[in-house]
C-alpha cells in the first residue's frame, strides 16, 4: 500500500509538473474567442467539456487535454478548472485541478465520482492563479466518468466551511476519447 501511495503521489508530482510547463495558465483561462458559432481553432466542445491541443514543442508531440471549468454565474468568479489528459512517456491517464487561492490547504481537495471511491488530491502548488493538484486516474473511476452524469470536488474555505463543486460529465466520454491515447 505505501508503494502504491508513493507511486500515486509521484505521478501527481510529475502531473503537475507538465502540466506547469506545458500549459502556464491555459486552465485558468477561457479560450479564444472566436467567430459566433464557431469554435476557436485550437479547441472543439463536446457538450460540457472542451479539448484543447498546445502547439507541439521541438521535438516533442502535441499535448492535447480536455477540461472543464466551474464558474459563479453571478460574478464570473471561476472556482474550479479540471484538465484531463494522459501525461509522461507510459501516457498515464491523470487530472490536474485548480481552485482559487484562499482554500484551506490541509483539507485538499477530493474529488468524487458516483459508484468509485473518492479520491484525495494534494494541493501541490499555489501560484497567483490558483493552486493545483494532480491524481493519476485509474480505470475505474475513468469508467465511472464515462457512465457517470456528474462528479464533484470538494475543498473547503479558509473558514474552513465545506464547499462543493459539481462537475458535468456530460460530454466527458467523447471529449477524453478524442485524446487517442
Amino acid at each position: 500500500m505505501l508503494a502504491s501511495l508513493a507511486r500515486r503521489s509521484a505521478i501527481a508530482t510529475l502531473a503537475v509538473a507538465i502540466v506547469a510547463a506545458v500549459l502556464p495558465a491555459r486552465a485558468q483561462q477561457a479560450p479564444p474567442a472566436a467567430a459566433p458559432g464557431a469554435p476557436p481553432p485550437d479547441s472543439q466542445r463536446f457538450d460540457d467539456w472542451r479539448r484543447q491541443c498546445e502547439p507541439p514543442q521541438p521535438g516533442k508531440p502535441e499535448t492535447c487535454f480536455v477540461f472543464q471549468k466551474v464558474v459563479v454565474k453571478e460574478t464570473g468568479r471561476e472556482l474550479l478548472a479540471i484538465a484531463i489528459g494522459y501525461l509522461g512517456e507510459k501516457r498515464i491517464p491523470a487530472a490536474i485541478l485548480t481552485v482559487p487561492l484562499g482554500i484551506y490547504l490541509p483539507h485538499g481537495l477530493v474529488f468524487t465520482v458516483p459508484g468509485v471511491q473518492p479520491i484525495r488530491v494534494v494541493v501541490e502548488t499555489c501560484t497567483p492563479q490558483g493552486c493545483r493538484g494532480g491524481t493519476a486516474l485509474s480505470d475505474d473511476i475513468l469508467a465511472a466518468m464515462r457512465k457517470g452524469e456528474r462528479g464533484e470536488v470538494t475543498l473547503q474555505d479558509a473558514r474552513q466551511h465545506t464547499v462543493n463543486l459539481p462537475i458535468s460529465l456530460k460530454g466527458f466520454t467523447r471529449s477524453f476519447a478524442s485524446l487517442n491515447k
